[in-house]
């Protein structure tokens, strides 16, 4: 592999680890809840609290409430109900570290090993309790279709960080079950859009990755558009996941402009360098109106500096140089 596919493969995984957090949450602001209920909530209402903060840099206050709700139902009841909200805040814990390394690669350093390895620890807990509550006969449909949403995506995790590692095996066969456990939970409960985001993102990360990897998974298939629609078809649902989906798919369509496979595509094809100048733009529009126009003021924030890379690769795509320096500073 060359020096290029190697530097390409590390930031394409990169921006797909980032991608796979926080599944099956509900659109709530914290600023809108008093901080007394705010003890109240359960994983799926705190998730997408912390995800919101989480893009203005603000990880602590969540750190500490998901290692209490982890404490609390540890030595809890051991039922089902319960097991099932533990899976959960585990899963939450995990995709949080997952986007604080994805921050640090735009504010300090690349990889921490601690991170890394908590990150591992929830991702494999997340992995045992899932089968665990699968395993029992007691379970209803949308608890199996919960555990199989959650399996998944932490099969997902655990199957990216190890293709990262270099551990190819280990993350074919998380790879391949993740696959899988998404596409169950969608047939036992299709209402679970979230999973659509997962998947697009195996389809379209396999087919940009290739190899023996695309090979085994995919028949070595180009789903590059597949994953793309998957993703959209998330955000057009109204997936809890926006800010991440529209970041996501951001990045994407930035990556494809630059992409030697689109070189001469004709421009009415939705992977053209036409077509994915517009949508990217489309989405960093989207992501800086919704979410940066007015950032909280409950804590400090100067900008976000992944937005601020996307807008100047844009610019250097677009040969608008100076607007890209400007961006670029903000990095």
């Amino acid at each position: 592999m060359s020096g290029r596919k190697k530097s390409e493969t590390k930031i394409l995984l990169h921006f797909i680890l980032m991608g796979v957090l926080f599944f099956l949450t509900m659109p709530v602001n914290a600023q809108d809840i008093p901080h007394e209920e705010l003890k109240n909530l359960t994983a799926g209402e705190m998730a997408p609290l912390a995800l919101k903060d989480s893009m203005y840099y603000h990880f602590d206050e969540w750190f500490a409430r998901f290692t209490g709700e982890i404490n609390r139902l540890t030595s809890a009841e051991p039922s089902i109900a319960n097991q099932v909200e533990l899976m959960k805040f585990h899963f939450n814990y995990a995709g949080l570290l997952g986007e604080l390394c994805h921050t640090l690669a735009f504010t300090s350093k690349y990889q921490d090993e601690k991170i890394a390895n908590d990150f591992l620890t929830h991702s494999r807990r997340v992995k045992t309790i899932a089968k665990s509550i699968l395993s029992d006969d007691s379970i209803t449909q949308n608890q199996e279709a919960e555990a199989n949403l959650y399996l998944g995506a932490s099969e997902g995790y655990i199957g990216i960080f190890e293709y990262g590692q270099g551990n190819l095996l280990v993350a074919l066969l998380n790879g391949f079950q993740a696959d899988n456990h998404l596409e169950k939970a969608l047939l036992l409960n299709p209402n679970l859009v979230d999973a659509y985001f997962g998947l697009g993102m195996y389809r379209y990360g396999n087919s940009r990755l290739g190899g023996l990897g695309n090979l085994i998974m995919q028949g070595g298939k180009d789903l590059r558009l597949v994953g793309m629609n998957h993703i959209e078809h998330a955000i057009l649902s109204q997936t809890a996941t926006q800010p991440l989906a529209l970041k996501t798919l951001a990045w994407f369509y930035i990556s494809e402009q630059i992409n030697p496979e689109n070189k001469n595509l004709p421009s009415e094809n939705p992977l053209s360098r036409k077509k994915t100048r517009q949508n990217a733009i489309g989405l960093l529009l989207e992501l800086e109106n919704r979410y940066f126009k007015q950032p909280p003021v409950a804590f400090p924030f100067r900008g976000n500096k992944e937005l601020a890379m996307m807008k100047a690769l844009q610019f250097v795509l677009d040969k608008e140089y100076q607007k890209a320096g400007v961006e670029f500073k903000k990095v």
